[in-house]
């Protein structure tokens, strides 16, 4: 997320790499996922905490209006 605006903000630039350290790790990673069950479930349950507390319509409006707002000149 960043900081200054509140907004997420992804960063694909390890992806763009040309070497396979990157392909290699994201291997490891979904491997771990298909393996245990209970990181699966633990990450799910997570992401969906963040959704209703983080990501929710109340919080984009809010950084939606601010930023309208910086980009018009006013405070909030």
């Amino acid at each position: 997320m960043d900081d200054e605006t509140g907004m997420l903000r992804e960063n694909y630039y390890g992806m763009f790499s040309s070497g396979t350290d990157y392909s290699r790790r994201l291997a490891d990673a979904i491997g771990s996922l298909v393996e245990q069950y209970a990181l699966r479930a633990r990450l799910g349950e997570q992401a969906r905490r963040d959704v209703e507390t983080r990501y929710n319509l109340e919080n984009w409006n809010r950084s939606l209006k601010e930023a309208l707002d910086r980009a018009v000149g006013r405070r909030s």
